[in-house]
């Protein structure tokens, strides 16, 4: 059984301090909130990059279907299923929408795809 997950919704922003220590703050218009607090060890590099997380699950679900489409289109085109495209092609596809799945709680390693 899978659980739905809610995120807290973007903007995240990275902040820091001069003892460097990173954290990741919900920005809004009054002020927001601490996501999560960062240690010393590759705090910058992973501030970062936890920040950056909403934007990359947005910008990876248009990039998924985007693709999708222009997969169905090609195969359409070709007169073939959409599963005899290069691999290369649909194993990331399949990949990046399990990964959605798997972001949003919406996936199930127990059950097929």
């Amino acid at each position: 059984m899978t659980k739905k997950l809610d995120h807290t919704p973007a903007p995240w922003k990275m902040m820091s301090d001069k003892n460097g220590f990173f954290w990741i703050d919900k920005v809004e218009k009054d002020g927001g909130f601490s996501i999560c607090n960062i240690g010393k060890q590759d705090a910058e590099g992973n501030a970062l990059l936890i920040s950056k997380a909403p934007d990359l699950l947005y910008n990876l679900k248009r990039m998924t279907t985007c693709l999708g489409q222009h997969l169905k289109d090609e195969a359409k085109e070709k007169g073939v299923k959409d599963s005899e495209l290069c691999p290369c092609k649909t194993t990331e596809l399949r990949n990046a929408l399990r990964l959605i799945k798997e972001i949003e709680g919406k996936w199930n390693p127990y059950l097929p795809e």
